[in-house]
């Protein structure tokens, strides 16, 4: 039966078109015309959110984030110089980030980097710092950092650091570059206060 009924309209509208060939064509160019316009009109938008519900409230919240968060959405390369010799390794470091920075900034990549940074927003850092934490990293800091002279502050850090590695042998090896950096920081803190006293 639909067959029937599409063969029926094309059939009337064939005969019309053909009794009335001037408004035929008149229908056909405004219909032309309107297309045309629309076709104009149209855009190639090549985003994630554009493939996504505008009227969704996520849509539209990850919309707000992304641009009040322009580092939501980025891609982070770290240069590590932890292996390199002591004396020659910030020179090398930031060499090397500084030709990073004007191999990605040039138009080779205009078209899918918007933007090259090389050191840290420290403003966004000030500003939305707190927001990037987790609720339990800022428990761990709020305890850590409550009292900041040296020996309660070495003694919350030592709680913390028995609270993160306790048991745990894995985590401890995992991460056992970062408590050596951090030993190191406290070396340096400590030899500093010793020079100044």
């Amino acid at each position: 039966m639909d067959t029937t009924v599409k063969k029926s309209t094309l059939t009337r509208w064939a005969l019309w078109a053909g009794n009335h060939p001037g408004k035929a064509i008149l229908i056909a160019l405004a219909v032309t015309l309107i297309l045309t316009l629309g076709v104009s009109k149209l855009e190639m938008e090549m985003t994630f959110l554009s493939i996504m519900p505008k009227n969704s409230p996520q849509v539209k919240n990850l919309d707000i984030i992304i641009k009040e968060f322009p580092f939501a959405s980025s891609l982070v390369l770290v240069v590590d110089g932890r292996e390199l010799p002591p004396e020659t390794a910030k020179a090398t470091v930031i060499s090397l980030i500084d030709r990073l920075t004007v191999e990605f900034s040039s138009e080779e990549f205009s078209s899918g980097i918007s933007g090259v940074y090389s050191k840290a927003d420290v403003d966004f850092i000030k500003n939305h710092g707190f927001l990037l934490a987790e609720s339990k990293d800022l428990d761990r800091m709020t305890s850590l950092y409550a009292d900041t002279n040296l020996v309660p502050f070495l003694s919350a850090l030592n709680n913390d650091l028995e609270r993160e590695y306790s048991g745990d042998g894995e985590a401890l090896e995992d991460d056992e570059s970062q408590i050596v950096s951090w030993t190191d920081g406290i070396g340096l803190i400590l030899d500093s206060l010793a020079d100044s006293m």
